[in-house]
């Protein structure tokens, strides 16, 4: 995953929608697949983290990529089933950073797909009490 992320830093999103083409974005969704399997630990968190990190490189300010993130068990998925399986204390601000980058469209002025999707399977409501909860700081 740290290959992926030197590889977007820094390009283009063109550049950076290439890598997702060829896998980059399904190869971190995969090893966050696998790290939210079992028990959690400090080996896992890292790789969550790493691919955490990674997406948030390869989703800013690329709109081409909103298809990808949003697909069955893509980006979008792998987070809102971290969010689910971490305790809210200790949620951070880079599990949450991909899900802004995918929903940041920066000056489209059109109403955003994934908003009415998390709206309808209640992920927008789960995203507002984990934000809502006292436990959970800005990290």
């Amino acid at each position: 995953m740290k290959s992926i992320a030197k590889e977007g830093v820094g390009k283009s999103s063109e550049e950076r929608m290439k890598i997702i083409e060829n896998g980059g974005l399904k190869e971190i969704c995969n090893i966050i697949h696998s790290s939210l399997e079992g028990e959690m630990n400090w080996n896992k968190q890292f790789h969550i983290k790493l691919g955490c990190e990674a997406a948030s490189i390869l989703l800013k300010d690329n709109s081409s990529s909103f298809s990808f993130a949003i697909e069955s068990g893509g980006i979008v998925d792998e987070i809102i089933s971290l969010l689910n399986k971490l305790p809210i204390q200790n949620i951070n601000q880079f599990h949450l950073l991909p899900l802004y980058h995918v929903t940041d469209q920066k000056g489209e002025r059109k109403p955003n797909p994934l908003y009415k999707e998390m709206k309808k399977d209640g992920t927008l409501t789960k995203l507002i009490e984990i934000f809502q909860n006292d436990k959970y700081g800005n990290k």
